[in-house]
């Protein structure tokens, strides 16, 4: 019997017993649960091992440190995240604490397509349809994306999905416990993300259409008013936590006017503008979406809009006014890495597509019934694409995220995105323990929250003063503190005296005439210009990604007359050349060489990245100064006595992936 004989007669059989769509009434519950189990157990799996090691940058850096220690996060102070992510630390001593607190994310993700499941489950009676549409919106790129590292959103989206299932049971069975379980939900969803306001009036609308006792009975009400209010007590942990005095410590209220402002995040409101350029905005929105799901699950979820039209579903209306609402407001960030807020509106058309797959399900049933022959061949193709429908996106997606947080890539001069595999952790470890004493690090939000991470949670380098905005760096170098930026910042090698300390770069208005003691001694004279002393490796193997990072110190032998540019490539046993990255000037591209003054010592830090396409073997690290010539060209500066331009560092052993 070949593989389609096997699969029409299992078609045949689910026909006869009303199961093809898996509407089958009389299916044991626990098949049920044992199919949420299975989707929500498959998506923690994928997000196991593709989880992010250790510490981020941003506002999932924030998010890794501030529970731990139990202090304010900024506005809207995200109450029930810092508490659940406290107990969550307390009662699961698995890694280290950033590891943990991606992990609370990888948790309460693959809940939530748990939920997702059921929901919809619940609403369409098709199992089937429910396991391929939760799963499909498990596997696609952005909630993935979020389900991995300790941000704010998968926890938004759990309690989306959580306030979405108590819905959708109550409208199936209109109980007065279920009414008080999805007020109480809901309730909570307004502790975390206020992006959850936005189902108030549309939540008020269907209770009351629903039961219209609300209106009637002001004891009946008031108890679910109460309930929608009582989780809303967290938010008086927020003062406690201000009063910690703890980083990040930008926000710290003390009136009720600023308080008013901090859990309305006003000055983030002026961001949201939906009305600029609103015909593009929804463009790539929609855009968003088909990635996601694809132009077969959008079709899905249109046909899942027009199927609870047509059996005039009372969720119908409440789940399009949501959407609509939701993707106009992500829509209308003007903030980069906007397509996050669109999660909730993406949670809301994975029940659409739940509700189109229930319906080409059950269409298939009815032609299998009718035309037996072209009817399994429909029905064997309708399920072997949902199973195409769900893979894709897995295939696509799967290495992406394995290798974004195995390798992660290296730093850029910008550092603005710190939320892959070991950026962070290698940006603050190869800085923080090489600062002077008493230093002050100016930086941006996404390079300041690691560095609070490693001192407030694993104890490094107290003395050291963290300064959030990067802006500020003036008036930290006014204090007479040795001074330090955190990123590329244009115009300051203009005024001021620059070296980079690892990642970071050291501001200062005296040149720096002293050789390190603690480096790797090359002592290259380039053309009587410019030597290359020495260079520093910070590791001696892989374990944080195939990036080897490594800082070369130059002096200026003279006054310089030409700017110089750097290049460093990968060359492996043969002299080949695999890679390549030129550098226009030193120290982040902020120090053009013209500025050096004679004897001036001048560190440059680098990430050189091992790409896949690299097999594993020995390489050599060469280093060439040239600069760019009037007619065009460029002219390398030879070892002195040779004509040599290339200056080999060590080897290094590249270990196979």
């Amino acid at each position: 019997m070949g593989w389609f004989d096997l699969a029409t007669g299992w078609i045949s059989n689910r026909v006869r017993h009303g199961t093809l769509s898996g509407s089958g009434r009389n299916t044991p519950q626990c098949v049920n649960t044992l199919l949420g189990i299975v989707v929500a157990g498959t998506c923690l799996a994928l997000y196991l091992r593709t989880i992010a090691p250790g510490a981020l940058g941003g506002d999932a850096g924030e998010l890794q440190f501030v529970p731990s220690i139990l202090g304010l996060t900024h506005p809207t102070g995200y109450p029930l995240q810092t508490l659940l992510g406290k107990l969550l630390l307390t009662t699961m001593p698995i890694g280290s604490v950033a590891y943990r607190m991606n992990l609370f994310s990888v948790l309460v993700s693959a809940a939530a397509v748990g939920l997702i499941y059921l929901t919809i489950q619940l609403s369409t009676g098709s199992k089937l349809a429910a396991f391929f549409a939760a799963l499909l919106l498990g596997v696609s790129e952005i909630f993935w994306s979020q389900a991995i590292i300790a941000d704010k959103y998968a926890l938004n989206v759990f309690l989306l999905s959580l306030v979405l299932f108590t819905l959708v049971r109550w409208s199936r069975v209109p109980s007065n416990r279920n009414l008080s379980l999805c007020a109480l939900c809901y309730g909570i969803s307004l502790t975390h993300h206020r992006s959850m306001l936005v189902f108030l009036p549309l939540l008020l609308g269907y209770w009351v259409w629903r039961d219209p006792y609300l209106l009637s009975d002001w004891r009946y009400s008031g108890r679910i008013a109460l309930l929608v209010a009582l989780p809303l007590s967290l938010y008086l942990w927020l003062p406690i936590g201000a009063n910690r005095g703890l980083p990040p410590g930008t926000w710290r209220p003390t009136s009720l006017q600023g308080w008013m402002a901090y859990l309305l995040d006003r000055g983030y409101l002026s961001v949201i503008q939906p009305y600029i350029g609103f015909g593009e905005k929804i463009a790539d929105y929609g855009k968003s979406l088909l990635a996601q799901f694809t132009h077969y699950g959008v079709i899905l979820g249109l046909a899942g809009i027009i199927q609870q039209v047509r059996t005039h579903n009372p969720l119908c209306v409440f789940l399009a006014l949501g959407f609509i609402f939701q993707s106009t407001l992500a829509a209308g960030y003007q903030v980069p890495r906007h397509w996050v807020f669109s999660l909730p509106s993406f949670v809301i058309f994975t029940l659409w597509i739940g509700e189109g797959i229930a319906w080409v399900l059950l269409a298939s049933e009815t032609l299998v019934t009718q035309w037996r022959a072209i009817g399994y061949g429909i029905a064997s193709i309708a399920l072997a694409s949902l199973v195409l429908f769900v893979a894709i996106p897995l295939w696509r997606n799967y290495p992406t995220f394995r290798e974004m947080h195995l390798d992660g890539g290296p730093l850029d001069i910008w550092r603005q995105d710190l939320k892959n595999g070991y950026l962070a952790q290698r940006f603050v470890a190869n800085s923080l323990p090489f600062v002077e004493p008493d230093s002050i690090i100016v930086a941006d939000w996404e390079q300041a929250t690691p560095l609070w991470y490693f001192q407030q949670v694993e104890g490094w380098r107290p003395d050291v003063t963290v300064v959030y905005p990067i802006e500020r760096w003036p008036k930290a170098l006014a204090t007479g503190h040795p001074t330090y930026l955190a990123r590329t910042l244009p115009g300051v090698g203009e005024t001021h005296r620059l070296t980079c300390t690892g990642p970071l770069v050291k501001v200062t208005t005296t040149p720096d005439l002293q050789i390190p003691a603690d480096i790797n001694l090359l002592g290259v004279n380039l053309e009587g210009e410019i030597e290359l002393v020495g260079f520093r490796f910070y590791q001696t193997d892989f374990s944080t990604g195939y990036v080897w990072p490594l800082t070369l110190y130059f002096r200026a032998l003279r006054s310089l007359k030409a700017d110089y540019s750097i290049s460093l490539r990968i060359f492996d046993e043969s002299g080949t050349q695999l890679w390549a990255e030129d550098r226009r000037d030193p120290v982040l591209g902020m120090y053009p060489t013209t500025r050096w003054a004679p004897g001036e010592v001048v560190a440059d830090y680098y990430e050189v990245p091992f790409p896949r396409r690299i097999p594993a073997g020995r390489y050599r690290l060469g280093v060439i100064v040239y600069t760019a010539m009037d007619g065009g060209g460029w002219h390398n500066l030879n070892v002195v006595g040779s004509e040599v331009s290339v200056v080999y560092l060590p080897p290094i052993d590249v270990p196979a992936r």
